[in-house]
């Protein structure tokens, strides 16, 4: 089966240089505004990491009715609010200087002591917002994993079952996972997945490899990236930055 009879793929090769955070941020920005021609707020699901930063920096210093707009992380380091490693503080950084009083922010880490609790509470702050997203923008791992969907995670199938309870996840990443080596929580499967579009942003010859294979045969509990490229889900835009 190809491809393009598993789900809808836009795939754009950006140069990387100075030029690409704009081209970006533009893509994203269309998805923004469409979202925002229908009724009510918009929710989007963003990635941290460096790769999206400067394009999120583009992004927040475009006109919009920003707020309207609300962010929530795919995904969230077990570490402290303000630290380095915090997916919500550099989101929290890209959009400060956005315009009015700026997007609103919905919490995975928040501020429990203890990350059961911190998992109850963002099943709890996403229930009010249960809606299609507006937009799903995530990263890639050379493993294959998206958020915090990592292969060989305890969690993962639980994490990934099409029809999980829950849109928030607690995941233990292997010892082979990125660092730092602490417990993640994470969107799941379903929630990432009920969105307008979902976007794909990468760079690096690995992960190209990774994803190509995974749009011709998808086996998502081994390489996680495969379940976007299932029949009968959201338009994926990939933009893979050439160069990187």
């Amino acid at each position: 089966m190809s491809a393009s009879a598993h789900t809808r793929v836009d795939w754009q090769d950006v140069a990387a240089g100075p030029d690409a955070a704009v081209t970006v941020a533009g893509l994203l920005a269309g998805h923004l505004q469409r979202a925002l021609a229908q009724p009510g707020d918009a929710l989007l699901a963003l990635a941290g990491g460096r790769t999206p930063e400067e394009p999120f920096r583009r992004l927040a210093a475009l006109p919009c009715d920003w707020q309207r707009v609300h962010i929530v992380p795919t995904d969230e380091r077990w570490v402290p609010l303000g630290h380095a490693d915090c997916n919500e503080s550099m989101l929290r950084r890209c959009f400060e200087r956005a315009g009015g009083a700026g997007p609103r922010f919905l919490s995975l880490r928040g501020n429990a002591t203890e990350l059961p609790a911190a998992v109850a509470d963002a099943r709890r702050a996403l229930a009010a917002h249960a809606g299609l997203l507006a937009l799903t923008l995530l990263g890639v791992g050379a493993d294959g994993h998206i958020a915090s969907l990592f292969p060989g995670a305890p969690e993962l199938a639980a994490a990934m079952a099409a029809d999980a309870p829950h849109a928030v996840y607690s995941v233990h990443p292997t010892p082979a996972a990125p660092p730092p080596p602490v417990p993640r929580l994470t969107l799941g499967l379903r929630r990432l997945l009920h969105t307008r579009q979902v976007v794909l942003l990468f760079g690096g010859a690995d992960k190209r490899r990774v994803v190509e294979a995974a749009r011709r045969a998808p086996d998502p509990l081994r390489v996680p990236v495969g379940a976007l490229f299932q029949a009968g889900l959201p338009p994926v835009q990939v933009i893979y930055l050439e160069g990187a």
